[in-house]
């Protein structure tokens, strides 16, 4: 069975559970490296990025950059995005998974959340530097949905909608 691993380190990832539910697809929660062995896609969520960053161990870390290079899929949302792009402002350690820049909180703190055709923006980050990956969608004018290979970034929310259309994107077409 093609599993496609979310991983559950913090932050709301059950939610991204029960949407690739919704969508069909099969999951399991990643914890560490090994987790990941038995999957074809990976769903890096959103939460705290500092805390995110923090709590990855250097093997799983390995294994995901392992992971990415072999051309799996991987959807990183909001804070997952943070740590997948290229440039974080204000500056903190990030991967590059994704050759974008992002501004942490971009779009505001808390009390700033909103939806905006049917993306719940909740902190999220703002891409500032899109050059070199494929834009997929926009919101108010900026991107907020890009791809680099296999790893769809997005700015926002999907596991917080009834619309799975971002998951069979991210993994349709690899299970």
């Amino acid at each position: 069975m093609n599993l496609v691993g979310v991983l559950a380190l913090q932050g709301d990832w059950r939610t991204h559970g029960e949407a690739l539910d919704a969508a069909r697809i099969p999951w399991k929660p990643v914890r560490v490296a090994r987790d990941l062995e038995a999957c074809r896609g990976l769903v890096i969520p959103g939460g705290e990025s500092t805390t995110l960053l923090r709590l990855l161990e250097p093997t799983l870390t390995s294994t995901i950059e392992r992971f990415i290079e072999t051309g799996q899929p991987v959807l990183a949302t909001c804070a997952g995005l943070i740590i997948a792009a290229r440039d974080v402002s204000p500056v903190q350690r990030s991967f590059g998974w994704i050759n974008i820049g992002v501004r942490r909180n971009g779009w505001g703190r808390h009390l700033d959340s909103f939806v905006d055709r049917n993306r719940a923006f909740i902190r999220a980050p703002r891409i500032v530097d899109a050059a070199g990956v494929e834009v997929l969608d926009t919101v108010r004018g900026e991107p907020a949905l890009v791809r680099q290979g296999a790893v769809l970034g997005a700015t926002f929310h999907p596991e917080l909608t009834q619309d799975v259309s971002v998951y069979q994107l991210a993994f349709g077409a690899f299970l």
